[in-house]
Parts: C-alpha cells; sequence; structure tokens
C-alpha cells in the first residue's frame, strides 16, 4: 500500500550544511520501514539556498539551488524509513506529504537520460512502467519535460523534479540543450497519467476555488489517490489542497512548474487558490492508495454456525475459550 496525507507534515530537525541522513520512522511521520519512497514538499522562505535530495546510500552529489519562495514536489528513494538530504540553510523547509511502499522503484543512483525531442526511458526502466520520476538539474530554466503530445512542460528552476507519463513505447518528451541535465530517478507501474494534461486553471483569484477532478480519475481512485498538478505562472502566489482542509500555504509561495502532489479526499475536489489569472493549473495523472476493504462483524447465525462445525468433531484438535 502507499499512503498520502491530508495535510503536509513538516519535517523538523534538519541541519544545514551538509549531506545528512532523517529518519522518519518516528512520530510525526511514522513512515513504516517498508517504504520504498517518499513525496515531500520543498519550499524557501528566505533567498536562494543550496538543496538536494537523494536515496538513502546514494553516491549521487548534485547540489543545486532552490530559489526564495518556491514551493514544490519533491520524489525521493528511502530504505528502513530513511533517506538523505542537503540544505544550505535553514530557510529550506521539507514537508512530508505521503509514501510508497508498492509500485514505485526507485533508483540509488539516478541515470541520465540524454537526447532532446521524443526520446525512449534508459533501459533499466522496465516496460512496466507507466511513469517516470525525473530529476531536472541546471542554472535557470534550460531544460524541460512533458508527455509526448503535450503542450506544458515541467521545467527546469536550478533543481526541480517531476513525474511524467510515458506512452506506449517508452516515450516522453524532453528539450536539454546543456545535455545531462536530465536524471530518472526511478519509474511508476500503476495509477493514469493522462495522455493530454488537462487545463484546470481558475477562474477567480484571491481565494480558494473548488477544483472537481471526478471527470478525469477512475471512481478506484476516489479517496486517498496521489494527485499530481502542474502549476505554471510568473512569480504569482497560489496554494493547492485536499478540499476540507483549512491549513494556508499562500503567502509568498510562488508558482512553479512542477509535479506538485495533493492528495484527492472522498468527494474528488481539491482547492486552489491563485493571485493572478496568468497562474494555471493542469492535471498530469493520479497514484492510487490502497484502500482496505471494510470490517465487518460476523452476525450471531455465523458465530452459532462456527461454533457447530468444532462441536461436530470436525477439528478435535482445536480448543474453544482457554482451559
Amino acid at each position: 500500500m502507499s499512503v498520502f496525507f491530508n495535510d503536509l507534515i513538516q519535517i523538523t530537525g534538519l541541519t544545514a550544511g551538509s549531506w545528512r541522513t532523517k529518519d522518519l520512522s518516528g512520530a510525526p511521520w511514522n513512515v513504516p520501514t517498508s517504504a520504498i519512497g517518499l513525496v515531500i514538499v520543498a519550499y524557501n522562505s528566505y533567498n536562494m539556498a543550496s538543496f538536494a535530495l537523494r536515496s538513502y546510500g546514494s553516491t549521487d552529489n548534485r547540489i543545486n539551488y532552490i530559489n526564495v519562495y518556491r514551493k514544490y514536489g519533491c520524489y525521493v528513494g528511502c530504505t528502513n524509513s530513511v533517506f538523505e538530504y542537503y540544505i544550505g540553510s535553514t530557510s529550506v523547509q521539507l514537508f512530508l506529504a505521503g509514501y510508497f511502499e508498492e509500485d514505485a522503484y526507485f533508483f540509488q543512483n539516478a541515470i541520465v537520460q540524454t537526447g532532446n525531442g521524443v526520446v525512449t526511458v534508459p533501459s533499466e526502466v522496465p516496460s512496466s512502467a507507466k511513469a517516470i520520476i525525473v530529476e531536472l538539474r541546471g542554472s535557470g530554466t534550460n531544460s524541460w519535460v512533458r508527455s509526448v503530445g503535450v503542450s506544458p512542460y515541467i521545467q527546469n528552476d536550478y533543481n526541480q523534479f517531476g513525474i511524467v507519463g510515458l506512452n506506449t513505447s517508452k516515450q516522453y518528451e524532453i528539450f536539454d540543450p546543456a545535455g545531462n541535465t536530465i536524471y530518472v530517478r526511478g519509474y511508476i507501474t500503476q495509477g493514469v497519467w493522462l495522455s493530454s494534461w488537462p487545463d484546470i486553471s481558475l477562474t477567480v483569484t484571491g481565494s480558494y476555488r473548488d477544483i472537481d477532478l471526478s471527470p478525469y480519475g477512475p471512481t478506484e481512485f476516489s479517496t486517498g489517490a496521489l494527485v499530481c498538478v502542474y502549476p505554471t505562472g510568473t512569480y504569482r502566489l497560489y496554494d493547492i489542497r485536499p478540499d476540507g482542509i483549512t491549513t494556508e500555504r499562500y503567502s509568498n509561495q510562488y508558482t512553479e512548474k512542477c509535479s506538485y502532489p495533493v492528495r484527492l479526499p472522498a468527494n474528488q475536489i481539491i482547492e486552489g487558490k491563485i493571485q493572478n489569472l496568468d497562474a494555471d493549473f493542469y492535471l498530469i495523472g493520479f497514484f492510487g492508495s490502497y484502500q482496505p476493504p471494510p470490517i465487518t462483524k460476523p452476525t450471531n447465525e455465523e458465530l452459532m454456525r462456527h461454533l457447530r462445525w468444532f462441536h461436530d468433531g470436525k477439528d478435535q484438535g482445536c480448543y474453544l475459550g482457554s482451559r
């Protein structure tokens, strides 16, 4: 199963200045040791700062920057609830949005993706993959990725993460004139990743507004799914959250061309708030969340039938009750 939270939980106790490990097995995160990957929201509240994430035990050393007032989704592998991070300043805050336990795979060391235009994923990505987890690294906005045939794109801004759906030929589209700035961090074998990214932008500014996703998601994702939204705009404030959540993360948080994670509530409605109409939202896709079947109490008739089964001598080695 994989679990995605209604509200973000801040990852406290971070130390700036070098690569560090962080164990999320304890409260309030309670990530199980069976988790294979984390969904993290990064936010920088003051000046440009160094920033990087990597799987536990990785030798990747791509330390770049997170720009001031940026907020975007990150996807990183973990082992025994532990991942690794680098922050150049405590102004960089990390929030846990959920974790994967299955249907996703994270490479310990990311794989370079070269080329331009429509490209095939590296051979390490199996044919069962429906989407890939990418990292874009560079100085400024000189590279981007997107699903084949869509117009929006996840764009590099020093250090960026994203989830991109693949077509049936294991292809997606990249633009990378600098070379070697796009890395495949992992892949996903489950979910619905849309061949077009529907425009779910708001038409009203300054207040939270409902965004109904029921026309796009399958019914089995009606509760607890991870929704990936692509927010874009030019230095415009925004926030996206599940319907029913009152926490506001709007002030000084600018739109970013990323793959932003948000949990889908039972009514399949998320909320958005924008400062200006040039801040747009597009829907990338859904990753389903395991929903356990309801626990039902046996009826008296079922209990009596079970007791008669023992009483009739069909299992002489079992006892009901204690001696």
